[in-house]
C-alpha cells in the first residue's frame, strides 16, 4: 500500500489512475470520485465493493489514521453553500446537522458542483498549507514507475517544537 503525506496527494494520484470521474458512488467501471481516486491511489489497484464497504473504509481510515483531519476539520465551503450540505440530521430533535467537515466538502463538490477531482485537491491542498502541510521533497523515481504512477511530491504535516 503507497502512503501520501495529505489527502490532496493521494487524490491526484489517484485521479491520474482512473481517467473518469464518477459522482454519487466512489467508483465504476474505469471512474472513481475525489475520495475514491485516493483509496484507489492508497491501494493501488481498482477498487472493489468489498474496499468501499463499511469494513473497507474502516481499514482505509485506521491505515490512514494521519488523515483524521478530514472529519475534524470545519471551514466554510469554496462553493458558498450554506446549511447542511450532507443531509445530516440530528436523531434526537430531527434537526438538519450544519457539518461542513473537510471531507463531506469533497463529497458535496464532487457530487452537487461536479468539481474535477483536481479541482477538488487543488482546494483541498489549500486547506491543507491552513493546518500545515508542506512538500518536503520528491519521491524517488523507480525503474517501476510508468506514466500514470509518475512522483508526485509529498506533503507532510510539520509541528512547531513547544
Amino acid at each position: 500500500m503507497r502512503q501520501f503525506g495529505s489527502f490532496s496527494d493521494a487524490i491526484r494520484f489517484g485521479a491520474r489512475l482512473t481517467p473518469n470521474q464518477a459522482f454519487r458512488k466512489f467508483f465504476e467501471e474505469g471512474a472513481t470520485c475525489a475520495a475514491g481516486a485516493a483509496i484507489h491511489a492508497w491501494l493501488e489497484r481498482p477498487l472493489t465493493d468489498d474496499d468501499v464497504s463499511v469494513e473497507g473504509l474502516k481499514a482505509f481510515v485506521k491505515a490512514n489514521h494521519h488523515f483524521a483531519y478530514l472529519v475534524r476539520v470545519c471551514v466554510d465551503p469554496p462553493c458558498g453553500c450554506e446549511g447542511n450540505i450532507d443531509g445530516s440530521i440530528d436523531p434526537y430533535t430531527f434537526e438538519p446537522v450544519i457539518n461542513h467537515t473537510l471531507n463531506n466538502i469533497i463529497v458535496h463538490l464532487n457530487n452537487v458542483h461536479r468539481w474535477s477531482r483536481e479541482e477538488i485537491a487543488d482546494w483541498l491542498q489549500g486547506e491543507e498549507d491552513k493546518l500545515g502541510y508542506v512538500t518536503l521533497s520528491e519521491p524517488e523515481h523507480t525503474a517501476e514507475s510508468v506514466d500514470h504512477h509518475a512522483a508526485i511530491p509529498q506533503r507532510t504535516q510539520i509541528r512547531a517544537a513547544n
